[in-house]
């Protein structure tokens, strides 16, 4: 993959009077970004990054997978709707490279839209190591195949 060594941390500069004299992520996208970093430079455990609407979560994702070089990201999505918005974004790389964020020279990814769960565990296997990328919506992660539960005893 191309994608760590074409990564620049190209912050947006304003004026004074708030016009973008240069391009590049926005102070929250960047700030994001420093606190994935520096969670996973400390720590394995899971995150939670909450950001306003309109900060531009879907580029801080993107940047967030091109910087760190992730092999596979799962995305889960609120609506089918959002979840197309966000496979767009995520083949194309969004606005990072019309930002300068991403050279030119960076592959896309390869990303998955999963409309269904998949059947067998080795459909899922099929899916998950041929792309970069899945997105789903939770209505399609909520379906689950029906197995027998096992017979589990608590100890008391």
């Amino acid at each position: 993959m191309s994608w760590s060594s074409a990564f620049t941390f190209r912050e947006e500069v304003r004026d004074g009077q708030g016009q973008i004299i240069k391009c590049g992520l926005r102070p929250p996208q960047v700030g994001a970004l420093f606190a994935a970093l520096a969670h996973w430079r400390g720590a394995a455990d899971p995150a939670t990054i909450v950001m306003p609407t309109g900060t531009g979560k879907t580029e801080t994702m993107l940047a967030i997978l091109a910087h760190e070089w992730m092999p596979r990201l799962l995305v889960v999505v609120p609506s089918n709707a959002l979840r197309n918005q966000i496979v767009e974004k995520f083949e194309t790389f969004g606005l990072l490279k019309p930002l300068g964020v991403l050279g030119p020279q960076a592959r896309f990814p390869v990303v998955c839209t999963l409309r269904h769960m998949p059947r067998s565990a080795e459909e899922a296997e099929r899916i998950f190591t041929r792309c970069n990328v899945v997105v789903a919506s939770m209505q399609v992660l909520r379906k689950r195949p029906v197995t027998r539960r096992p017979s589990v005893r608590l100890p008391r």
